[in-house]
Formats: structure tokens, C-alpha cells, sequence
């Protein structure tokens, strides 16, 4: 059962980093004002993310057959229940994903990167950005996120982490879409978010 799990992570984990990559391209491109490359991979990436949303409900729907809930329990609650690690896990091999709930999810990077970016003055390199949510998250980081995933063998999972956690808020508005390529800016959305979690 472990190694289902395993296997659908490390699908979705490639799947979400080729999504981000796709991004950088489309930053490029436009960048280059070659509007014609920039629109054939916002296509692909659209067409991707359309097939990470059909895998991730695949991935639920196998979890809720193999992990039935008592009849008592609500189905929606077998959806989007978390499988179980067994107390024996250890750390993946550096190609192959976690199970859920080993590595710091990409939402508590959120508050960090608003600081980080506030900090900065507004809007920030993505390398200043990263560097400073680094320094003040390391001491909360767990053997996990310090491991290197398959893409991105000579760096650190938390790094990865951070540019999906920076999509994830540009899809909430929370940051700017439109920043320069390289650059991250706060909106004021993500201003007032951040107010709120003071």
C-alpha cells in the first residue's frame, strides 16, 4: 500500500516542479516578447495541470478504496483523508517522493515569504526571497525537507518547496502575477493576509 502512495507523490511532486519550470519559461519568453512561445507553454502547462488535477483525484479515489471508512464516517472525509505512514518509515531514496506528512507542507512557508518579500521592500529577487525564508525557517525544517528530490538533485526539497508554495499564493492573489521574471512582489491582498496572521 506504501508503495502506491509513494508512487502517486513522486508523479505529483514531478508534475507540480514541471508546472513551476513551465512558468519560468513563459517569464522568459515574455521577457524576449516572443508572445508565440510564451502562448504554446501557458497551453502545455494548462494541459498539465488539467492532468495533475484528474491524477490527484485518481489518487483519492484509489486511497478511499483501500482505506474504507467505518460506516459512520462521512465519504467526503474518505477523500481527502491522509494514508497512514507506518511507524517504520524511513526517509525516501533521493529519487523517490515522500509519503504525506513527512516534509513541511507548502502552506506554512506562506506567512515566511510575505515577511520575507515586506522585508525586502516589497518585491525581491526569488534568491533573496528564498535565502531569507531559508534563515528564518531552518531551525523548523526536518530531516525531509533537507533532502533533494529527483529534479533537483543538488539542492534541498525546501527549496522547491518555497517556488510551489510562491505559485500556490500568486493563485490566491496573495502576490503579483505580473512581477518581472526573477522578481517576487507582494499584492495588497497578500499585505492584508499577512495582517491578519500578525
Amino acid at each position: 500500500m506504501d508503495g502506491i502512495d509513494t508512487a502517486f507523490s513522486l508523479l505529483i511532486e514531478e508534475l507540480k516542479h514541471a508546472i513551476l519550470m513551465m512558468h519560468e519559461q513563459v517569464d522568459m519568453a515574455m521577457e524576449q516578447h516572443n508572445y508565440a512561445q510564451a502562448k504554446e507553454v501557458i497551453g502545455r502547462a494548462d494541459k498539465l495541470q488539467q492532468q495533475l488535477k484528474a491524477l490527484l483525484q485518481v489518487q483519492q479515489a484509489i486511497e478511499a478504496m483501500l482505506f474504507p471508512l467505518p460506516p459512520e464516517a462521512s465519504p467526503v472525509t474518505a477523500i481527502n483523508a491522509p494514508l497512514q505512514v507506518a511507524d517504520n518509515a524511513s526517509p525516501g531514496a533521493k529519487s523517490a517522493r515522500l509519503p504525506k506528512g513527512l516534509r513541511t507542507p507548502d502552506a506554512v512557508y506562506y506567512p515566511y515569504i510575505l515577511r520575507a518579500i515586506v522585508e525586502l521592500g516589497g518585491s525581491a529577487s526569488i534568491h533573496d526571497v528564498i535565502r531569507l525564508v531559508g534563515d528564518r525557517m531552518r531551525d523548523q525544517f526536518n530531516e525531509y525537507d533537507w533532502q533533494p528530490i529527483a529534479s533537483t538533485p543538488d539542492e534541498p526539497r525546501w527549496k522547491n518547496a518555497i517556488c510551489w508554495a510562491r505559485m500556490e499564493q500568486i493563485n490566491q492573489g496573495l502576490l503579483l502575477n505580473n512581477s518581472p521574471r526573477g522578481i517576487w512582489a507582494i499584492s495588497e491582498q497578500g499585505r492584508a493576509w499577512l495582517e491578519t496572521r500578525a
